[in-house]
């Protein structure tokens, strides 16, 4: 409710809402605080640590700072506020889906498990982990608060290095929708809910209000374009709540350990967190493409846009052009009637080896900078930057130790993360191979796919035409010969849009 308050008097300049939410803010610092007479406690489900962050941009207002101040560091004391307000209830609880007050003794699940500064690595529930986090990095910038700064950057890294999927999802197991163990990505039992991934990149965002650095727009981009652009169907009507990186339908109807698992989107779930977040972030998306600096902005992004941006008493207007990702050139074209004295820092992606810039027809000097190509220059009307990021079909390895990626590779163009559908391979897609010399080509989908860039390289598939008469395993010979196929790969983010069928990202890779 804070967040719309706030949304609503940004979006129209209306107070009537904002002042709604601001006594309620107000009412929940007279009840929470370190007073003898108050809470001594927090929410269990972190969110009003970002939205009071929020209401403290828009109107200032020393508490609402100090109140999330007080939440986050009050999270995880002893003694813990779950336990003592559970004595209190004649140690009733609600919630018994894991077993008689689980919601009270998995401490992690509500990131209440220890203090943000004590803790070493990602864990709990994904979702709620990024919305506490994505608080915590705007407390400590505006707070100037170092400590709070290293425990960001201590748990994004974390996060980031050994958590966080290919597709920019995280969660790796669904039991409390939570983060695993370091490397342990599962593919086909992986949680990675669309509402992490949304977390994801409002904790990115944050991140980058505090520090430019293009390892956070990098995650975000990836979270974007692979998560969250999967989280919706094609036609807009139907939603994932968890978006795999490997489905066997059949398996899904018998193995419980996926009964977390759909292979298609669904209509609406009874936890319905998923669709309006997807919809809140692409109305928000100005909030990512964008990060002013007083000493530049930031252009994380490259979505078809039209901004203007406050540089001192004078306004930058821009606009970004082109058909990213499926195209290499994106086009910034300044419309400011007056002329601007500012910077503008370009990121280049971290999946491109050879950006190229020009500025006017010129090639524009190398000055990056963690990622950001810098451009000093007294702007006007017509000045046109052309950044060209060549997009050739890159094939991405795991780290050695994810045990769950060995042998096998993922492909990539651009920001897209592809995978091979039954659709187009047939079924049995764990007995596809893609030679290591295979070459790619890419050509322009048709139907559905229209607009949208497939791509096909030579492989093989194992097969025996008499599996099933077959014992289940033979001594010293394969029973299957391998056949060449055609592989085809599709944008993952549009798979299981033409009905049920197999689907998996990493396919095994052999020498010839």
């Amino acid at each position: 409710m804070i967040e719309a308050g706030v949304a609503f008097f940004q979006a129209t300049g209306k107070r009537r809402l904002l002042e709604v939410v601001c006594r309620l803010a107000d009412h929940i610092d007279s009840v929470f605080g370190p007073g003898e007479h108050q809470l001594h406690g927090y929410p269990g489900h972190p969110e009003i640590e970002l939205a009071l962050m929020r209401l403290y941009d828009v109107t200032q207002q020393p508490r609402y700072l100090a109140l999330t101040n007080y939440f986050v560091e009050e999270r995880g004391t002893q003694p813990h506020f779950y336990d003592i307000e559970y004595e209190k209830r004649g140690k009733t609880s609600y919630w018994n889906t894991y077993g008689p007050a689980w919601m009270v003794m998995d401490k992690p699940y509500s990131q209440a498990h220890q203090p943000i500064a004590e803790q070493p690595v990602a864990i709990g529930h994904a979702v709620r982990f990024v919305y506490l986090m994505t608080g915590v990095a705007h407390l400590a910038r505006l707070s100037q608060d170092e400590g709070k700064r290293r425990d960001c950057l201590r748990l994004w890294q974390n996060m980031a290095r050994r958590q966080l999927y290919i597709t920019g999802g995280i969660g790796s197991q669904s039991s409390g929708e939570a983060f695993s163990s370091d490397y342990d990505l599962p593919n086909d039992t992986v949680y990675a809910e669309s509402c992490a991934s949304i977390g994801l990149m409002m904790f990115a965002r944050r991140m980058l209000e505090m520090e430019a650095d293009s390892q956070y727009a990098d995650v975000m981009e990836r979270a974007l374009y692979n998560t969250v652009l999967g989280g919706m169907a094609l036609d807009g009507k139907h939603f994932f709540y968890v978006n795999p990186l490997e489905v066997h339908p059949k398996s899904l109807k018998f193995n419980h350990i996926y009964d977390h698992v759909k292979p298609v989107r669904q209509r609406w779930f009874g936890c319905a967190c998923c669709p309006p977040n997807i919809a809140r972030v692409l109305t928000s998306l100005g909030h990512y493409i964008y990060t002013p600096h007083a000493e530049a902005l930031y252009i994380n992004l490259y979505i078809g846009n039209h901004a203007e941006i406050p540089v001192g008493d004078k306004t930058l207007r821009l606009c970004i052009s082109g058909n990213y990702p499926w195209q290499e050139q994106v086009k910034i074209t300044i419309d400011s009637s007056m002329p601007v004295k500012h910077t503008l820092a370009l990121r280049l992606p971290d999946w491109c080896d050879n950006p190229q810039v020009t500025l006017n027809g010129v090639a524009v000097s190398r000055d990056v900078r963690k990622g950001y190509l810098h451009i000093h220059h007294r702007w006007q009307e017509g000045d046109t930057l052309l950044l060209t990021l060549p997009m050739p079909v890159r094939r991405v390895y795991g780290n050695p130790l994810v045990r769950h990626q060995a042998g096998q590779v993922a492909v990539q163009r651009g920001p897209l993360v592809y995978c091979l559908e039954q659709a187009d391979n047939g079924e049995q897609l764990h007995n596809l191979q893609l030679p290591r010399n295979a070459r790619f080509s890419a050509f322009a989908g048709k139907g559905m796919f229209a607009h949208k860039v497939l791509l096909q390289a030579p492989g093989y598939k194992q097969t025996a035409e008499n599996a099933q008469s077959q014992a289940l395993w033979s001594y010293d010979h394969t029973p299957a010969t391998r056949q060449p196929q055609t592989l085809t790969f599709v944008p993952w983010f549009s798979w299981a849009n033409r009905g049920e069928g197999e689907m998996r990202i990493w396919v095994k890779e052999t020498d010839e």
